[in-house]
C-alpha cells in the first residue's frame, strides 16, 4: 500500500459526513494498528478522515439487489456519494480520488465496500473534480479487533 495523503478538497459549500478510509493492505501483518480484515485481506487506515456527501434526491437511500457470493441474490443497502478529496499522482501528473474500488470506508455508523466510481470534472476556469461513489453495505465478514479475529460485524 502506497503512502495517501489527501493534497487537494475542493469545498462542496454543504456539510460532508466525516468517514475513515480503508486501502488494501499487502505487508505483513506485524503491526495489528488500524487494520481491520475483510474478505480475507487486510486493510489498513490512510490516517485522514475523508469527506463524502450523500447524494440526496437521485438513488441514495434506495435499495438495489447486489451478488454477495456467486448466484446468490441478496438485497443490501447502497448508498452514493460524492467527495473531492484527492491526491497528487507524480507518475502521472494529476490528480486522483484518494477512494477507489475495492476500498473499505466506514461511514454514518456502518461499513462498506466501494463498488462504483466515477469522475466529473467543473471549469471554474481551472478543474474542479468530484467523485462519485457507490457503496455497499458490509453485513458480514468484517474483523476489527485482530486480537481476536472470530468476531465478525453483524
Amino acid at each position: 500500500m502506497q503512502n495517501i495523503r489527501i493534497e487537494k478538497r475542493v469545498p462542496f459549500g454543504f456539510r460532508g459526513e466525516w468517514g475513515k478510509l480503508y486501502k488494501l493492505y499487502t505487508s505483513d501483518v506485524t503491526d495489528k494498528n488500524g487494520l481491520i480484515k475483510y474478505s480475507e485481506a487486510y486493510y489498513r487506515e490512510i490516517g485522514q478522515d475523508v469527506q463524502f456527501k450523500f447524494v440526496e434526491n437521485e438513488i441514495d437511500k434506495r435499495k438495489f439487489p447486489y451478488a454477495e457470493v456467486e448466484n446468490l441474490i441478496t438485497c443490501g443497502e447502497y448508498r452514493v456519494v460524492d467527495s473531492t478529496d484527492a491526491y497528487f499522482d507524480t507518475d502521472k501528473r494529476r490528480f486522483h480520488s484518494v477512494v477507489g474500488v475495492g476500498d473499505v470506508v466506514y461511514l454514518a455508523g456502518d461499513w462498506w465496500t466501494v463498488d462504483k466510481e466515477e469522475e466529473r470534472n467543473i471549469y471554474t476556469p481551472l478543474p474542479q473534480t468530484f467523485y462519485r461513489f457507490g457503496l455497499k453495505i458490509i453485513k458480514k465478514g468484517l474483523t476489527t479487533d485482530l486480537s481476536e479475529e472470530n468476531d465478525d460485524v453483524t
